[in-house]
């Protein structure tokens, strides 16, 4: 139980910072009139915009933009292992071909499942 004392501390510290942090800003923060309607307009540099900004967008830029980043991080894994090749046992590199097929599996799913498709 002594060990944990200081975790409980450092966690009560941080609780009550936040807690702190978001009453002051309920206390001082200004109010805002959202009941008029030009603050529920989109606003650009103090003219009014064209696009009222309400529009649908294209799920399939937000699943090529999902694929990417797991495919960049997964090929981020990739240049610590290569840095240290020489210096690896055998048994590393059944563990990399193993991630590398799973991988390449999860890029054919989403080649074949039509997700790297803008159109």
């Amino acid at each position: 139980m002594e060990t944990f004392i200081p975790i409980l501390m450092m966690a009560g510290v941080v609780f009550g910072a936040f807690s702190l942090t978001y009453a002051l800003n309920w206390i001082l923060a200004p109010r805002q009139n959202l009941k008029a309607p030009v603050k529920r307009e989109a606003f650009e540099c103090g003219n009014v915009s064209p696009d009222p900004g309400e529009r649908r967008r294209y799920i399939g830029f937000y699943l090529l933009a999902i694929d990417f980043v797991l495919f960049d991080v997964e090929i981020a894994f990739f240049y610590p292992w290569a840095a240290a090749f020489g210096q690896l046992e055998r048994q590393t590199l059944v563990f990399v071909a193993v991630f590398l097929m799973i991988l390449i599996a999860g890029f054919i799913y989403a080649w074949k499942s039509g997700a790297l498709e803008l159109e």
